[in-house]
């Protein structure tokens, strides 16, 4: 058996990976399987990575296929969104278990996946900074005012500076 040194062996590892003369160094392929355990995974709570090593593929190898692939990413997403309704569940449980002795430790955890949950799903769980209807159903402001209770005076003055403009 033949015992390389460290410098070598970066060196071999540099050459699989990044050698362009291999037809498969820039093709990543998942099987239908694994892309499913992997989004079943995320959907339900796990980490990125414990969802890749759950899937028998590298944490890596799925960033770069994120990178390469639209569909596979949006894929990515959906789950990831889906987990922060899972990582939501868990806060309510870690709140109700929470002892006199570790109740900071529960809230940094808790304060921790909200802030998670508020840039992985941000339409669900992030801060709105402001006040805004939907497309289907827009914000209308409305003025409306009563002349009936003001003075003549009052009156006097609006219609002079209705007809001043």
């Amino acid at each position: 058996m033949k015992k390389l040194n460290k410098n070598s062996e970066k060196a071999q590892l540099k050459d699989q990976t990044s050698s362009p003369a291999s037809p498969k160094s820039n093709r990543i392929e998942f099987t239908q399987n694994q892309k499913e355990t992997l989004f079943s995974e995320i959907s339900s709570g796990a980490s990125m990575r414990e969802a890749a090593d759950v899937a028998g593929v590298a944490i890596a190898t799925v960033y770069r296929m994120m990178h390469r692939d639209q569909e596979f990413s949006d894929q990515i997403a959906s789950a990831r969104r889906a987990q922060q309704d899972s990582e939501i569940e868990k806060c309510v449980e870690m709140a109700d278990l929470a002892t006199p002795e570790d109740w900071q430790v529960v809230k940094l955890r808790i304060w921790a996946r909200q802030w998670r949950a508020s840039k992985l799903a941000p339409k669900k769980f992030g801060d709105r900074l402001a006040i805004a209807g939907d497309e289907g159903s827009p914000l209308k402001i409305e003025q409306s005012l009563d002349v009936s209770k003001l003075s003549d005076s009052a009156l006097k003055e609006i219609l002079a500076a209705k007809n001043a403009n």
